[in-house]
């Protein structure tokens, strides 16, 4: 892939959005930084990128906007603070996204962004299933949360594989570290009810590894949009 070796030779439009994106990194609302230092690396090419990395960036762009969707869908019907703070996040990680599609002058698939809209026929499907699941009780709306993260960790985990650009493999590590802080507090919250989550995307040792783990820091900001929140007195994160 050709890359640009100079950063005055992109267009100023570029500059302000790539310099929003990692300004972002150090405002995220996933966790709070150890260090909230992002290196800037030239590796952007507007119009010119993989067939694979394009298909990858819309598909994450969508998938993000479906965790939002569901989110706010489950917090109308339960009243559950976990669902409005992660909801808050996922629309953080749709931003994120949507400035590498910018950047890279890839069309962006979301063209509506009303609640359960989606381009891609899958996760409009996808939303529709989780969401039915998740108006039966409020345990069933935790464990679709725990899916939708679990989902997300994958296939991002999958997504890292095909790039080396990186500002994308540094927004899918944030990502990542968001998703887990969720998973972690889907789970800690099922476990209140005695309800424990099993593994459908990832390997059963991966999530485990990650509750045990249990939330981090991901790049800035003050912890908001991770899950904080008993749901209504019931069910802290563990």
């Amino acid at each position: 892939m050709k890359r640009t070796s100079q950063i005055q030779h992109l267009p100023v439009k570029l500059l302000v959005l790539l310099s929003a994106l990692l300004f972002s990194f150090g405002c995220s609302d996933d966790s709070t930084s150890a260090t909230g230092t992002t290196v800037m690396n030239n590796s952007i090419t507007p119009g010119e990128q993989s067939a694979e990395l394009e298909a990858d960036l819309v598909q994450l762009r969508e998938e993000e906007k479906l965790a939002r969707d569901v989110y706010l869908t489950l917090y109308d019907k339960w009243q559950m603070d976990i669902f409005q703070n992660i909801s808050n996040s996922e629309q953080n990680h749709m931003d994120k996204v949507g400035m590498l599609l910018t950047a890279f002058e890839i069309p962006d698939p979301i063209v509506d962004n009303s609640v359960g809209v989606f381009t891609d026929e899958v996760l409009a499907g996808l939303y529709d299933t989780l969401v039915a699941q998740g108006m039966q009780s409020e345990v069933q709306a935790l464990l679709v949360g725990a899916t939708i993260e679990d989902l997300d960790i994958f296939d991002i985990r999958e997504m890292r594989g095909h790039t080396d650009i990186p500002e994308v493999i540094e927004t899918y590590d944030k990502l990542e570290c968001g998703s887990n802080n969720h998973l972690v507090a889907f789970t800690g919250q099922l476990a209140a009810v005695d309800t424990e989550y099993a593994a459908q995307f990832l390997t059963a040792d991966e999530i485990d590894a990650i509750l045990i783990t249990g939330s981090q820091p991901c790049g800035g900001g003050n912890g908001r949009g991770n899950g904080r929140g008993n749901g209504r007195g019931r069910g802290s994160r563990r």
